[in-house]
This record gives structure tokens, sequence and C-alpha cells, in this order.
């Protein structure tokens, strides 16, 4: 599908976004699922923030066909790469004005970052970096704001129940983040028990991925070792590295 295409309805995509809250009907996830398939991965930060808001939202009609769109763009979110180059430039100010999507390799860091690592109550705005209006915050009260945030806590823990062994690599950057302990000690703080249960939901999800995708040992080799009773013989290690230390 040409770029232009893409871009087009990746902005439709984010306007329909704005409405899906307001939708009593069921088809409303239909239409969804089909613009993100066509969208592709032309999606960009602004996009990506609309339709995460638009699913966690307590208006948002909840039944299957809204647990089934919530899934299939978690997965979404990990299966598309984030498009570093494209042939248009104009399309490329279109999708990422501001360059941001060119520091991430997968989309799923993004959803980090939205999700928990600026998810911080008094840090939310109503504007994005970007300075265009999140149009579902508009108007609403504090309290509505902090449950979207929780809310938004959640779908970072529910994605990352979605992990398996190809993304280990996501793993390590998620856990070796220079925010990331200081954040989950601040929700361990926080004056609210549902928050504080969610940095321990944090906790499990991370360290079931740990325990099932990262053995404890590994085989190193000894040319040179006084250890070893052969020269180049191989040896069973218990081994920790520098990711499986920092979680502990």
């Amino acid at each position: 599908m040409p770029p232009e295409l893409q871009a087009t309805f990746a902005e439709l995509l984010g306007n329909f976004s704005n409405y899906i809250s307001y939708s009593l009907y069921e088809e409303v996830f239909l239409v969804f699922d089909k613009l993100l398939t066509l969208t592709g991965n032309m999606l960009s930060e602004l996009i990506l923030k609309k339709c995460i808001v638009a699913l966690v939202d307590k208006y948002t009609l909840k039944n299957k066909a809204h647990k089934g769109s919530l899934t299939a763009f978690m997965v979404a979110l990990f299966d598309l790469k984030v498009k570093k180059h494209s042939l248009d430039t104009q399309v490329d100010e279109m999708v990422d004005p501001e360059g941001m999507l060119q520091q991430k390799t997968c989309y799923f860091e993004l959803m980090c970052d939205f999700c928990f690592f600026d998810n911080v109550d008094h840090m939310f705005s109503r504007k994005t970096s970007s300075g265009s209006e999140l149009a579902q915050v508009q108007f609403r009260s504090s309290n509505d704001l902090h449950e979207i945030n929780v809310d938004k806590l959640q779908f970072f823990i529910d994605s990352l129940a979605l992990m398996n062994d190809y993304h280990i690599g996501l793993f390590t950057n998620l856990i070796t983040h220079p925010n990331f302990k200081q954040l989950l000690l601040q929700l361990l703080d926080h004056k609210e028990t549902q928050v504080r249960l969610k940095s321990h939901e944090i906790l499990e999800s991370l360290t079931a991925y740990f325990v099932q995708y990262c053995p404890s040992k590994t085989v190193y080799e000894f040319s040179n070792d006084k250890s070893a009773p052969k020269p180049n013989q191989v040896m069973d290690a218990e081994f920790i590295s520098h990711e499986r230390l920092y979680i502990s």
C-alpha cells in the first residue's frame, strides 16, 4: 500500500479514536481494527496515545469486541516496527513531525513511555509534547484524569503479559531504563492502595517473564582457567547478568 494512503488511514484512525468513548455500538471496534490494519507502521506518537486513551477510557463500551480490539492493539505494538525512513519526506513529517519515532525500534517502547515512565498524575498534561491536544482528556475533571492514569498502568501491565521469548531485548531495555527503579518505588509509596497494587502486578509480570524466558545458567568455555580439568573444556556455570541482578 502506498505510504501516502497509509498516512491517510492513520489520520482517520486518530480522528476516529476521539469518538470511541462516546459510542454505544460495538461495531465501533470493528472499524477501529480495520483502520489499524490499514495504517500499518505509519502510526504517529500522537495517534498511538489517542488509541490507548480511547481503549482504556472508563466511558468506552466494555464487551467482547472491546477486549478483542484491546488485545489486537497490544499485539500490534510488538509486531509493528517503527519505520525509520520513507521515500516521501512529506509523509515522514506527517507521521513523525518531531522525529521522536526515529529514536525507537518498536511501538511498544512508545507505549511504555506514555503508560509508565511519563504516566505521573502531576505530570499528565492535556497536551502532548507536540502541543496538540488529546481530545479525550479535554474538559475532564482531575479525578477522571487520575483514573485514566491508573487505567494506562493496567494497559502497560496487560501488555507485559503478552511478551514472549522474542522480546528479551525489549524486556532488557525496560528494566535497565534509568528511571525504571525510581518510578517503581514511587508507585510503591503512593498514597492509594490501588496504585500500590499496580506496582506489585508489574513486578509479578516481569518476574514471571524472567523465570520463564531468562535461563539461570549459561555455558562458558574455560580455555586458560586453572579450575578447568582440561584445556578448552566446556562447563556449566551459574550466571547472573546485569539485567537479572538489577531486577532482583
